[in-house]
């Protein structure tokens, strides 16, 4: 069963808790159980951005590395989580990236 109400989540209630700096950080690390189990696969860009540096800011790298290879990777700043998973030594999250937008890039009739 998927998450219900991402939009009113991400779009309305998330916006007003990122003024929080407490509140915004219990809501980004109660993501990574749903994204670990495929509740949640695709964030907004923002959350997203927003997750990875938080993760980042706080030392969680093995939570970035984790949710990036069960995300969509489609609302990703690519440059951003290569660059993290380049200076973190995230070989496992950095190949499934380049798979995920390889796949997505090259058409079934091109190969």
């Amino acid at each position: 069963m998927k998450l219900n109400h991402k939009d009113l989540l991400f779009n309305q209630i998330y916006p007003r808790l990122v003024e929080n700096s407490v509140a915004r950080g219990v809501f980004l690390e109660s993501l990574e159980p749903y994204i670990l189990s495929e509740r949640i696969g695709c964030l907004t860009a923002p959350v997203m951005r927003d997750l990875l540096s938080y993760f980042q800011e706080n030392g969680m790298m093995d939570s970035v590395e984790g949710c990036l290879v069960h995300m969509d990777i489609t609302n990703l700043d690519i440059q951003q989580v290569v660059q993290m998973c380049w200076d973190n030594q995230l070989y496992d999250a950095m190949i499934y990236v380049f798979n995920s937008g390889m796949n997505d890039y090259i058409s079934p009739m091109e190969v």
